[in-house]
């Protein structure tokens, strides 16, 4: 039979997908993936791999490509030394915050009051531990801290005048920048001061009639040194008070901790925020609190209740399932067990704990020829734009002797994918990093990885 004649016994896409449709398989790539499989089963075909009457056999094919195409949320190891990382999903949850969530996959109370019956308040609970561990006279909830500062300006500008430093007109990832969420608010940002340098008059010379409120942001993911000044919160909140305007302030990723004791310096506590006298803070719930995502507002009862009304709310508020694992992350700084936090819990690994944990994934990995691994100094950064010029003191697990892109990549390519970082021509994985529970699956990927490496040596 001629290639020709045998082209000709191959399939119609139209007649495979009607035949996929019609046997209940739904993809949204279903006539690219039939085309591919076809134009596969057509050089097989010509090879003489494969055999006539081909429509059962793409059929076939086609459904386990569905299957594998259709991408499904996979563990990823943590080996790249940064603690929140952001395209990882930041902050890992405590055992108590993953139970909370089974529990709140059922039926729970997120919006009733078991006690009568009727209507609840979804930000009841969580409102309690944060008036307890921020001294806030009332609290509220919103699904990030993006729809917090936009929720928060809305309701603090009311359509007028913003005053924010021009140091402060930051963009964070994703070309999020703080004036276009004020113009987006339906307010007005009026620019004080300098780039470098804003002083209290600035402040008092902008304000008027058409004023609605003072705002303060958070630097996030930059640091600004050398010739620099900015007014103090509790400055700007007498500022505020003395023309009877309201003063908002965006921490961007909040702590309720005093970070020294990690040798972080300079972070903000959100309690150091209301004791100045903003009238709304809003920080992020899984960043440096270790929570879910979720944007969290604190401050005045007024303006927190002005929050709930607003229409807004029912467009941002959270779930059941972020409720539920944030109560379960702020319940453990009411207990004053945050070190089960797994940020928190890194953070407290001594030098001596991550060498230990070094040798235990290094013990069974036997490796061969045309490859060198050691363990060295690392620094990690805190990650999620907090912090951003600090890096805690770390140790790694260096691959050298060559290869480096294809370790990486084999690492991202096994059974659970493995994120390590590029450095210098070597691959290092960050101990600091990575979750006690990742160890046996992390030492299953190095074994498998020199394995490869060390066949692919002896065959050169």
């Amino acid at each position: 039979m001629s290639k020709a004649d045998l082209l000709k016994t191959l399939p119609a896409v139209g007649k495979i997908v009607d035949l996929l449709t019609d046997q209940g398989i739904r993809h949204i790539q279903l006539a690219s993936i039939v085309r591919s499989v076809i134009d596969d089963y057509r050089m097989r075909l010509l090879a003489g791999e494969v055999h006539l009457n081909a429509t059962d056999a793409i059929c076939d094919a086609v459904i386990c490509r569905c299957a594998t195409a259709t991408h499904s949320t996979a563990r990823v190891v943590n080996a790249t030394g940064v603690l929140l990382h952001t395209n990882l999903g930041r902050a890992v949850l405590s055992s108590r915050a993953s139970d909370a969530l089974n529990t709140a996959a059922a039926t729970v109370d997120v919006e009733f009051d078991i006690a009568t019956g009727t209507r609840g308040d979804r930000h009841a609970n969580v409102s309690a531990l944060l008036q307890i561990l921020t001294n806030a006279e009332a609290a509220a909830v919103v699904n990030n801290n993006a729809a917090a500062t936009l929720l928060a300006v809305t309701v603090l500008g009311q359509g007028r005048d913003v005053i924010l430093s021009r140091g402060e007109m930051v963009e964070i990832g994703g070309q999020f920048r703080m004036p276009d969420v004020i113009e987006a608010s339906g307010c007005r940002l009026v620019g004080v001061g300098a780039t470098n340098r804003t002083h209290a008059h600035d402040y008092t010379n902008a304000i008027n009639d058409q004023t609605g409120c003072i705002l303060r942001c958070h630097r996030s993911n930059f640091d600004m040194v050398g010739f620099v000044s900015e007014v103090p919160s509790a400055t700007l909140s007498e500022i505020a008070k003395a023309h009877n305007i309201p003063f908002g302030e965006d921490l961007g990723a909040g702590a309720l901790i005093d970070f020294g004791r990690f040798g972080i310096h300079g972070i903000r506590t959100v309690q150091e925020s209301v004791s100045d006298g903003a009238d709304l803070i809003w920080f992020s719930g899984d960043k440096l609190i270790g929570g879910p995502q979720a944007g969290i507002i604190v401050g005045s009862k007024r303006y927190i209740d002005a929050c709930k009304r607003h229409p807004l709310m029912r467009a941002l508020r959270p779930d059941k399932l972020t409720l539920a694992a944030l109560e379960a992350t702020l319940l453990e700084y009411v207990r004053m067990s945050e070190g089960s936090i797994p940020f928190i819990a890194a953070l407290e690994l001594s030098i001596d704990d991550l060498n230990n944990r070094a040798a235990c994934i290094l013990e069974e990995c036997q490796v061969g020829k045309g490859m060198a691994i050691d363990v060295v100094d690392s620094s990690c950064p805190i990650g999620a734009g907090a912090a951003p010029t600090v890096g805690v003191p770390s140790r790694a697990i260096r691959f050298s002797g060559g290869g480096a892109q294809r370790i990486h990549d084999a690492l991202l390519a096994g059974t659970v994918p493995v994120a390590s970082q590029l450095k210098d021509g070597c691959v290092l994985l960050d101990m600091r990093s990575i979750q006690p529970s990742d160890i046996d699956d992390l030492k299953s990927a190095l074994r498998e990885v020199i394995t490869a490496r060390s066949a692919e040596t002896s065959q050169s």
